[in-house]
């Protein structure tokens, strides 16, 4: 099976899972060895391309940093990291809001922390004036400690544009969906 069937279908291995928000909220550590090896060789089959490609844009004179993108350097030091990166373990959240709750350039999120003075690693999503929210979400890392009251997420640099995916805080976030009013 897929990394997306196995998710679709929940048979991944459930190491801890709460609820929270008044049951709105889920949170699982999934054994996603599967999930993992999947991404590793996904990474290592576009490898070459992507190197490729970033050494002519940095002989050609450009920042690849124009284009959110890292350098050759900085991507052969996140790729070299991959492979004890992570025991397998895929943490993964799922959140339930009422839509009318936020209004349109709000942005709504989810922080985890693990302790006192940890960076908590966030995810957030903001909402478009037709009501939907935007497709790529915002990542965060904030030393929970230091927010001042009335702080907000945007208040905070999204690092998902600086970082590998699903790496170091950056968060991987599924579309919003609707769903029917007797599920809230």
């Amino acid at each position: 099976m897929t990394c997306e069937q196995l998710l679709k279908n929940d048979v991944l291995e459930i190491g801890y899972y709460q609820k929270f928000d008044g049951k709105h909220g889920k949170l699982a550590l999934l054994g996603g060895r599967d999930c993992w090896k999947e991404i590793q060789d996904s990474v290592s089959s576009a490898d070459s391309f992507i190197r490729k490609k970033l050494a002519k844009l940095e002989e050609k004179g450009y920042d690849p940093h124009d284009f959110s993108l890292p350098t050759l350097t900085e991507y052969e030091t996140e790729i070299a990291k991959i492979p004890e990166y992570s025991d397998g373990l895929v943490l993964m959240t799922k959140w339930n809001w009422r839509s009318t709750d936020v209004q349109p350039g709000q942005e709504l999120g989810l922080c985890l922390e693990q302790g006192q003075n940890t960076m908590a690693s966030c995810w957030g999503l903001k909402k478009n004036a037709d009501g939907s929210y935007e497709k790529k979400n915002n990542s965060y890392q904030i030393n929970m400690s230091l927010i001042p009251v009335g702080a907000q997420l945007s208040d905070y640099t999204d690092i998902g544009t600086y970082a590998t995916p699903a790496f170091n805080g950056s968060w991987l976030c599924g579309n919003v969906m609707s769903c029917p009013k007797n599920e809230w």
